[in-house]
């Protein structure tokens, strides 16, 4: 039996998140609180990334933004 790694990773933090706003579908972007929080997940997420198949998103500018 082949193994099967899923891993789940949220968008870094908003202003809308430290106000306790609810986002939905607006398209808010990340603080650079969020942004440094997602370099981090980035780099423990390096090391584990070898043989992905299949990455799936949100199209929202807070999940999709490349350094």
């Amino acid at each position: 039996m082949i193994g099967l790694n899923i891993y789940l990773l949220r968008h870094g933090e908003t202003d809308w998140n430290l106000e306790g706003r609810l986002q939905g579908h607006e398209n808010i972007g990340m603080n650079q609180n969020g942004i440094n929080q997602i370099e981090k997940a980035a780099e423990v997420l390096a090391g584990c990334m070898q043989n992905v198949d299949v990455i799936i998103s949100s199209p929202l500018s807070r999940s999709t933004k490349e350094r």
